[in-house]
C-alpha cells in the first residue's frame, strides 16, 4: 500500500510577467479571479481564513496561509481537503517568472481519491 504522504500533485508553467506581479496575483483575490476562482474573501496573509469560491460549480474551499515570503513563497492548508498546497515563484528574468505548485497530505490513495477529486 502506497504512503498517501508520499502522493504529490504538481504543477508547473512559466508565466511571461516579472515574480511580483505573478505572486501578487496568488495573493489578491481581485487579480486571481481572472484566472481561477470566481470569488475569494479576502488577501492571503498569515493565519488568516479565506474563502475562494467556484460559483460555476457550486464549490468552495478554505485556506489558511502558514507561510508567506514575498515574490518566493507561499504555504496553505487546505480545508475541506486537509492537504497542504505550496507556491514557488522563480524569476527566470525581469520579464519571465516560473511557478511551480504542490499538493500533498491526502487521506486517500487510488480510486477513491480519484472519485473524491470528482466535482
Amino acid at each position: 500500500m502506497t504512503d498517501p504522504k508520499l502522493i504529490i500533485v504538481k504543477a508547473q508553467m512559466l508565466i511571461r510577467k516579472p515574480a511580483s506581479e505573478v505572486f501578487n496575483a496568488f495573493i489578491d483575490p481581485s487579480i486571481t479571479k481572472n484566472f481561477w476562482f470566481t470569488k475569494g474573501s479576502d488577501i492571503l496573509e498569515v493565519g488568516k481564513k479565506v474563502t475562494w469560491e467556484w460559483e460555476m460549480y457550486g464549490v468552495s474551499w478554505t485556506v489558511s496561509a502558514k507561510e508567506i515570503v514575498k515574490d518566493k513563497k507561499i504555504v496553505l492548508d487546505e480545508s475541506p481537503a486537509p492537504t497542504t498546497i505550496e507556491f514557488h515563484f522563480k524569476q527566470l528574468s525581469e520579464i519571465t517568472t516560473y511557478v511551480t505548485i504542490k499538493q500533498y497530505g491526502f487521506d486517500e490513495t487510488g480510486y477513491e481519491l480519484i472519485e473524491k477529486s470528482r466535482i
